[in-house]
C-alpha cells in the first residue's frame, strides 16, 4: 500500500515536526480537503463558529481583523482553534492568499482523537502557549525577570582561546576551569567560534580530528551572538531557535560574556519563587484573584517548545496551586475571626484533577476533597459542623478568587 504523501508533508513542516506518523494519518483519515482559490473566504469575522477546525496544507491563509495587521498562516498551521477551545464566533476574516488546499475537521472528531492520542493533545497546548507568548510579547514588554536585560545574569569574563589551541589543550583548560564552553579569537582578537565538549567530540570521531589538531580548523561552532541590553526572553528564543547552548553576550559590539540555557533557568526559578512569595503575602481574595487574572501573563515566560510542555505547564500549575495554598489560609483565618477556632481534628486537602496532576493551564475550576481524621472515634456534630462551615466557605472563597465551582460538584462541600 502506498504511503499516503501528505503524512510526509506535514510531517515536515514545522508544527508536526518530531509528531508521530500514525497522529498525522489518524487526522488525515478524519479530515476533509477542502480547497480555497486566490481571494476565497475560509469564515468571516462577526459568524458563529462552524463547528470545525483546519489545519492547513498547502497555500498561505491570513486572518484579517478589523484595524488590525494581518496574520499570514503557513502549510501545517491549525486556523479556527481558538474557536474550537471556546466556541465562540470568529473575530477575524480568514482569506486565502493564493490557491490554498486545507484539511478540515469535525471538532467531535478532533476532541476524540485527543483523547486518543496525548500527542496530539500536548501538540494543541504547545500551540496555544505560543500564541499567547507571540501576542503577548507584540501587544507590550514583558514584566518580570525574563523582561530584564541578559548582562544581569551573563557569565562575565568571557573563557576565551586562540585559534592555534590544539584540542588536547582546550579540553584541559575546560575541564581544568569546569566550564562548558570557550570562545575562540583569532590572531586580531575577533570572535570566530564556539568550543563546547560535544564540538570536540564531532571533531576527534567525525572529522577526523587528532589532539593535537587546532581548535579552529575542526571543533568551532559558528557563534550566535546577543546584545547585552537585550531581554532574557529574546535571548531565549534564540537559544531554542538556533539550537545552540551558549549566546556570546555583545556590549558596544565586543565579546563581553556568555549567557547559557541554565542562566535562563536560573533567572526563572528566582522568578518562580518570588511570585509564590507575593502571593504568600496577600491579604485579601482580591488580591488573590488579581494573582489568578495574572496567569496568562506569567505563562509568557515558560518554555514554548514541545519538548519543555510538561515543564511550562507544571510551572502554571505551580501559580495556581500557590493561589489556592494561600486561600486555604486566608479561610482558616476568617473562620477564627468568626469565633469557630481553629481545626478540631487533623486533615488533609485534597487537589484533584489537572490540578494534582499540576496540570492546570489558565483556567481551572475547582476538585477538592477533604480527608478527615477519625481513627480514634467518630467526629462529633459539633466537628462535623466545623468542617461543613471550613469546606463551605473554602469553596465560595476559590470561586471568588477566579476558581470556578465544580460544574459535577467534585468539591470538599459535597460529603461523599
Amino acid at each position: 500500500m502506498t504511503p499516503n504523501p501528505d503524512i510526509a508533508r506535514l510531517a515536515e513542516t514545522p508544527t508536526f515536526t518530531g509528531i508521530d506518523a500514525a497522529v498525522i494519518e489518524a487526522l488525515l483519515m478524519r479530515s476533509e480537503r477542502q480547497t480555497l482559490v486566490n481571494g476565497g473566504i475560509l469564515f468571516a469575522r462577526g459568524i458563529p463558529y462552524q463547528q470545525h477546525l483546519y489545519i492547513l496544507l498547502e497555500g498561505r491563509i491570513a486572518l484579517r481583523t478589523e484595524g488590525g495587521p494581518a496574520v499570514t498562516y503557513q502549510p501545517g498551521e491549525f486556523i479556527g482553534l481558538s474557536n474550537y477551545l471556546d466556541k465562540s464566533a470568529y473575530t477575524a476574516t480568514a482569506v486565502a492568499n493564493g490557491n490554498c488546499i486545507l484539511l478540515r475537521l469535525n471538532e467531535k472528531d478532533f476532541a476524540d482523537l485527543e483523547k486518543q492520542y496525548p500527542q496530539l493533545a500536548g501538540l494543541v497546548d504547545r500551540i496555544i502557549a505560543q500564541r499567547i507568548r507571540a501576542r503577548l510579547t507584540t501587544s507590550r514588554a514583558v514584566r518580570g525577570v525574563m523582561g530584564q536585560p541578559v548582562y544581569t545574569v551573563m557569565t562575565s569574563p568571557l573563557a576565551e582561546c586562540d585559534m592555534y589551541t590544539t584540542i588536547r589543550d582546550a579540553h584541559k583548560i575546560m575541564q581544568e576551569r569546569k566550564i562548558g564552553s570557550l570562545a575562540v579569537f583569532d590572531d586580531n582578537h575577533r570572535l570566530i567560534g564556539m568550543l563546547t565538549f560535544a564540538g570536540l567530540c564531532d571533531a576527534l570521531l567525525l572529522k577526523h580530528a587528532t589532539p593535537t589538531t587546532p581548535v579552529a580548523g575542526a571543533a568551532c561552532e559558528t557563534p550566535v551572538t546577543i546584545s547585552a541590553n537585550a531581554p532574557l526572553w529574546h535571548a531565549e528564543d534564540l537559544l531554542q531557535q538556533q539550537h545552540v547552548k551558549y549566546l556570546v553576550v555583545l556590549r558596544d559590539e565586543e565579546p563581553t560574556g556568555l549567557v547559557s540555557q541554565t542562566d535562563l533557568f536560573r533567572a526563572r526559578l528566582q522568578q518562580q519563587a518570588a511570585i509564590s512569595q507575593d502571593i504568600a503575602r496577600a491579604e485579601t481574595l482580591a488580591e488573590l484573584h488579581d494573582y489568578y487574572r495574572s496567569v496568562p501573563e506569567l505563562a509568557d515566560v515558560a518554555r514554548q517548545r514541545h519538548r519543555h510542555a510538561s515543564q511550562a505547564v507544571y510551572e502554571i500549575s505551580e501559580v495556581h496551586l500557590a493561589i489556592q495554598r494561600r486561600c486555604v489560609e486566608l479561610t482558616l483565618a476568617e473562620l477564627e475571626a468568626r469565633g469557630l477556632g481553629p481545626a478540631p481534628r487533623s486533615y488533609s486537602l485534597l487537589i484533584m484533577g489537572s490540578g494534582g496532576r499540576r496540570e492546570m493551564l489558565l483556567n481551572p475550576d475547582q476538585d477538592n476533597g477533604l480527608i478527615i481524621d477519625d481513627a480514634g472515634d467518630a467526629l462529633r456534630e459539633d466537628e462535623q459542623r466545623w468542617f461543613r462551615e471550613f469546606a463551605g466557605q473554602l469553596n465560595l472563597n476559590l470561586d471568588r478568587a477566579g476558581y470556578i465551582l465544580c460544574p459535577g460538584d467534585i468539591m470538599a462541600r459535597n460529603p461523599m
